[in-house]
């Protein structure tokens, strides 16, 4: 998926990026924790409105997209429901959430608290200090 495609996949949506992003239609795979941990990524807060983020934040967000979905994948993913038996690597990536679950605790980079919300009755994490509005 390139830039320019990935873009492309939101275009036309007038809603919220975190409902955007678990929208499978859009971009199959992404649920909550990676659509929060994506944002945090790229600097961008899940609440934003999509015709609102600029073409220096869609950048940000394909490029941490790519970062937080391999890292994701080499820690074996947030679901905790190992794949075989006897598989200790499945749900490792929970212990590496930077904002994903995390509301109330001190962001890793900044110390400010994580902000949790409710969007569309989905739980939303961001850090109001390292994440602009777009």
């Amino acid at each position: 998926l390139t830039a320019e495609a990935f873009r492309a996949r939101f275009a036309g949506k007038r809603g919220k990026l975190k409902t955007a992003f678990v929208d499978q239609g859009v971009i199959a795979g992404i649920g909550n924790c990676y659509a929060d941990e994506i944002a945090f990524q790229a600097g961008v807060r899940p609440t934003v409105s999509i015709p609102a983020i600029g073409p220096e934040s869609w950048q940000r967000l394909y490029d941490a997209m790519h970062t937080v979905l391999k890292r994701a994948t080499r820690l074996g993913g947030y679901m905790e429901m190992p794949l075989v038996e006897g598989d200790t690597l499945t749900g490792s990536y929970n212990e590496h959430c930077l904002v994903y679950d995390r509301g109330g605790e001190p962001c890793l980079r900044c110390g400010t608290p994580i902000v949790e919300e409710k969007l569309s009755s989905r739980k939303i994490f961001y850090c109001p200090n390292c994440q602009g509005e777009g």
